[in-house]
């Protein structure tokens, strides 16, 4: 189950996007500049941790696509048996932040669904706009809405040009 739940953590940080309202528009987008958006698609590497002790747990890798609607789409590196693609949204909270928060299915060895993960991630734009970092939490819930585990990571992400 713990090995399990870091897969299912590591999938959430490599997703990203929240913002119910999407509340970043084309314009605004634009407004940042091209070097400067997140908009594109991302190669993503995670370190994720226990959120208390800060011990590291695993390192892992995922592809993050932001598009212009505040929509985030992902794809963890961890096997599509236990975890599916996240989607989210994403939205410009100022200067080169971008909050973001996406949900994963999770599934047992045997394909049973167990629950979802929702990962919340606020990403900072470099200022050239090639490369982020991010703080990420992880949540884990069961089926009845109960929390199965937390997990924390930081990310360090690089454009796909």
């Amino acid at each position: 189950m713990k090995k399990l739940f870091g897969q299912v953590v590591i999938t959430l940080l490599l997703a990203g996007g929240l913002s119910a309202e999407a509340a970043t528009s084309v314009e605004g987008i634009q407004a940042l500049g091209v070097p400067n958006r997140i908009v594109g698609s991302w190669i993503v590497d995670l370190t994720v941790r226990d959120c208390v002790s800060g011990v590291e747990i695993e390192r892992t890798a995922a592809l993050n696509s932001y598009t212009p609607g505040g929509i985030v789409i992902t794809t963890p590196g961890v096997n599509p048996a236990v975890i599916s693609n996240g989607q989210g949204s994403w939205e410009h909270a100022g200067g080169r932040t971008f909050p973001n928060t996406i949900m994963f299915f999770v599934f047992t060895p045997g394909g049973t669904l167990l629950g979802v993960t929702t990962g919340t991630r606020v990403t900072e734009l470099s200022a050239d706009g090639n490369e982020f970092t991010s703080a990420d939490t992880l949540e884990l819930r069961d089926l009845h809405g109960n929390v199965l585990g937390r997990r924390c990571a930081t990310g360090i992400g690089r454009r796909i040009k």
